[in-house]
């Protein structure tokens, strides 16, 4: 879809950006909500075509654009080939759940004993998360694990210590158990502003480009424990001190990265949503731009502006 060499084909073109399908459903443009011969053409076996790149200058209005998903605009007109289709998709999902106790117990000495407790518990699910495109077969792996050492030493008859170490926690990485996904570019999405979504063209839902945000849990409790048992008599006395160390690590990365709303659609200016810079633009008219450039534009109802700002990295 993006003009040869540009950002947005290489973008398009990132491995595993296609769509992983078992095949396509016939669709036409009636069926799509679009105009045959107006602003969509069906091509058999292929999908549908609903225009192509605008090769005018930037800053300059797409007279084609009708303002609402029905009349989306199709830039530089139709160009016989397939934009979009409709896939049979898969979910193909893999489940692993597991869960390992052991104890080891030894009498060190005629007066110490020393135990090992270990509770471990790997699971794992493989599947598409986001869109149905090879580089979003998702990998998440989860330990939660405890460890337990304990020392008695017997010190008398009638006094004696126990000192206890402990250690529980829940981890996963998805950005380490995923090297496949492009979590470094932004999702973007096309569509008509004004639709019921910002994904909608006609009466249909476009599938969004990018990954879905991944999230790095690392969270444990260490506990120190110590205590001496003294029996006097009828009485049992107990002293001793316990320290324990929470360590609390939680990055969800899904505002982290940029979203970008492509649109057949008059320029709009940038707008900021809580926790994700969000930059407008119609692709038709405005393709992504290279490194080193950036593009601010507003538009009025009689007198839109452009402004451009060059910067060096």
């Amino acid at each position: 879809m993006g003009p040869a060499n540009s950002i947005a084909a290489q973008f398009l073109s990132f491995p595993g950006a296609g769509v992983s399908a078992k095949g396509i459903i016939s669709s036409t443009c009636a069926t799509a909500g679009l105009i045959e011969g107006t602003n969509c053409a069906t091509i058999s076996g292929q999908g549908l075509d609903i225009g192509s790149p605008l090769k005018t200058s930037l800053g300059t209005h797409d007279p084609t654009y009708g303002g609402s998903p029905t009349s989306p605009g199709v830039g530089s007109g139709l160009d016989g080939v397939a934009d979009i289709a409709q896939y049979v998709t898969l979910n193909p999902t893999t489940v692993s759940q597991k869960q390992y106790n052991g104890r080891l117990d030894a009498d060190v000495t005629t007066k110490d004993h020393a135990s090992f407790a270990i509770y471990w518990v790997p699971t794992s699910t493989t599947n598409y998360q986001g869109t149905q495109r090879a580089y979003n077969l998702y990998h998440h792996s989860q330990i939660n694990d405890a460890f337990a050492g304990i020392w008695n030493h017997t010190f008398s008859p009638t006094f004696l210590n126990e000192a206890r170490v402990n250690a529980a926690g829940w981890r996963w990485n998805e950005i380490g158990s995923n090297p496949q996904e492009p979590f470094g570019l932004p999702q973007d999405n096309i569509g008509v502003l004004n639709g019921p979504s910002n994904n909608n063209v006609g009466s249909i839902e476009l599938q969004y480009f990018g990954a879905p945000g991944p999230s790095v849990f690392n969270q444990w409790t260490y506990t120190y424990k110590d205590v001496a048992t003294k029996v006097a008599g009828r009485h049992t006395i107990k002293f001793g001190g316990e320290v324990t160390r929470l360590y609390y690590l939680k990055r969800v990365n899904v505002q982290c990265s940029p979203g970008i709303q492509f649109l057949q659609y008059l320029g709009l200016p940038q707008r900021c949503t809580p926790g994700r810079n969000r930059a407008i633009r119609s692709y038709y008219r405005h393709p992504p731009q290279p490194p080193g450039r950036m593009i601010a534009r507003t538009s009025g109802a009689s007198s839109p502006r452009t402004t451009s700002r060059s910067f060096r990295t």
